[in-house]
C-alpha cells in the first residue's frame, strides 16, 4: 500500500511544493518507508512509499524517464512487469531500477497510453503527468482494488489516494453528498463515481481514463478494460 496525490493548474501562478508535502504526508499511513515529491509548473505530485519490489532509493516516486518529460506515481503492483520489462529492454530501452513504476514509464514511451494499459495486469492507481502534452492522466485498476479521488475546482484538479488529503489541500468545507451516505447506510457501498462529499469524485474503473488537458477533462470514447471476454 502505498499514497499517491497531486494538484494540476493550467494558467498563471505556482504550486506551493508544501501544499504537496501537507497533502502526502497525511497519508503516512499508507507508506512509512519513503517520500518523493515533484513540482513544476502546473503540475504537483507527492508519493508515499511502501516498499516492496526494489528496496533500493532507486524506487523512488515521483518517478522520471530519462529526459524528464514523462513523470509517473503509483500506488499498486504490476504483477506482469518482469515480462514487459524483458520486453522492453529488446526494443532498446534501458533501466535504472527493478521496478514495476519504470516498466510503466518506458511502456507509456513505446506503447502509448491504451495499449499499456491493455498489457499491465496488476492493481493499481496511477497518474502520469506528460510535460510535452501538458496532460495529466489518471488511471484505476479494473475492478477498484486500489482507491483513487480527484476534484476539479476552481481552476485546478486535485487528485490523491485518500479523500481527506484532498479537503486538507482545498482546506475549505466540502458539502456533504446525501446520496452517496444513503447508499452506503443501505448497501454498504457508494455507488458510481460517488465520494461522501458532493465536489469529490472517486474515479471509477473499467470505464474511461480520465485525462485533464488544458483543464477540460477528456474521456476514452470506449472501455480500456475488459473484464470477460467469452
Amino acid at each position: 500500500m502505498c499514497g499517491i496525490c497531486g494538484i494540476y493548474k493550467k494558467g498563471d501562478g505556482e504550486i506551493a511544493p508544501e501544499l504537496i508535502v501537507k497533502m502526502r504526508d497525511v497519508m503516512k499511513n499508507r507508506g512509512p518507508d519513503d517520500a518523493g515529491l515533484y513540482v513544476a509548473p502546473h503540475i504537483g505530485l507527492g508519493h508515499r512509499r511502501l516498499s516492496i519490489i526494489d528496496l533500493s532509493p532507486l524506487g523512488r516516486q515521483p518517478m522520471c524517464n530519462e529526459d524528464e518529460t514523462i513523470w509517473i506515481v503509483l500506488n499498486g503492483e504490476i504483477y506482469n512487469f518482469p515480462r514487459l520489462r524483458d520486453e522492453l529492454i529488446e526494443k532498446g530501452h534501458t533501466f535504472r531500477s527493478r521496478t514495476d513504476t519504470e516498466v510503466l514509464i518506458h511502456g507509456y514511451e513505446e506503447w502509448g497510453l491504451e495499449k499499456l494499459l491493455k498489457k499491465i495486469n496488476g492493481m493499481f492507481a496511477i497518474a502520469i503527468w506528460d510535460s510535452e502534452n501538458e496532460e495529466l492522466i489518471l488511471v484505476r485498476d479494473r475492478l477498484g482494488v486500489k482507491p483513487l479521488f480527484y476534484m476539479e475546482l476552481h481552476g485546478k484538479v486535485y487528485f490523491s489516494s485518500d479523500i481527506k488529503s484532498i479537503w486538507l489541500a482545498y482546506d475549505r468545507e466540502l458539502t456533504l453528498n446525501h446520496v452517496a451516505v444513503d447508499s452506503y447506510l443501505y448497501t454498504c457501498c457508494i455507488s458510481q463515481e460517488y465520494s461522501i462529499f458532493e465536489e469529490v469524485k472517486t474515479y471509477f474503473p473499467r470505464i474511461k481514463n480520465a485525462i485533464f488537458s488544458n483543464l477540460f477533462l477528456l474521456l476514452s470514447r470506449a472501455p480500456v478494460f475488459v473484464l470477460f471476454n467469452i
